[in-house]
């Protein structure tokens, strides 16, 4: 039965890609998308977001960030987001209406690109293979791994909320934590 949102609406189950998986893909990636993947997975942008996003939109005092237009997020909020340096070493600095992301994948594409990286598996008929617990991989889980990264690396969720712009905390540690790659042997041994 497929999983339902209250809406009645079928809920797609994603997942997280664990570091050596994001490795794998950035690896065998082309270089014309290697920025769409590291800002997907180190800012958490929405598709939307990334299409829409300038070089005007980055800012590099005091630190390197990002000041979304209004217009942008899904929220209709001018948010502010740090960014990695991973993100920063890719960028160009300049501060211009042009895009960093030439074009954003479709797809399908991110979809080839996780096959070539041996992430997803396809049946017959080109349709993805779910893994054991029913989850898949798509453009969205690169926002699901930025999440559950963010978690995974102990930042206190009410941050996590924060910096993956969603409306409530409930929405982020239940739909966007992806518990398998989270270590709970290690947050088990932080008890005295």
């Amino acid at each position: 039965m497929p999983n339902l949102s209250e809406a009645g609406r079928q809920v797609k189950k994603r997942r997280a890609l664990t570091q050596e998986e994001a490795e794998a893909l950035l690896k065998k990636t082309p270089a014309s998308r290697k920025l769409y993947y590291v800002m997907s997975l180190y800012t958490g942008l929405r598709v939307g977001e990334l299409e829409a996003l300038r070089y005007s939109d980055v800012r590099w005092e005091p630190a390197p960030h990002l000041v979304l237009r209004a217009e942008t997020p899904k929220a209709k909020r001018a948010d502010q987001l740090p960014l990695h340096p991973k993100v920063v070493a890719l960028l160009d600095r300049r501060a211009d209406s042009a895009s960093p992301i030439v074009k954003v994948p479709t797809r399908k594409t991110v979809i080839r690109d996780f096959v070539n990286a041996g992430l997803v598996v396809l049946d017959e008929s080109g349709v993805q293979v779910p893994n054991a617990r029913g989850e898949t991989l798509d453009r969205h889980a690169l926002r699901t791994t930025f999440v559950t990264w963010l978690s995974a690396g102990g930042v206190a969720p009410r941050m996590v909320q924060a910096l993956a712009r969603h409306s409530t905390l409930d929405l982020t540690m239940q739909t966007y934590t992806d518990e398998r790659v989270l270590d709970l042997q290690t947050a088990i041994n932080h008890l005295p």
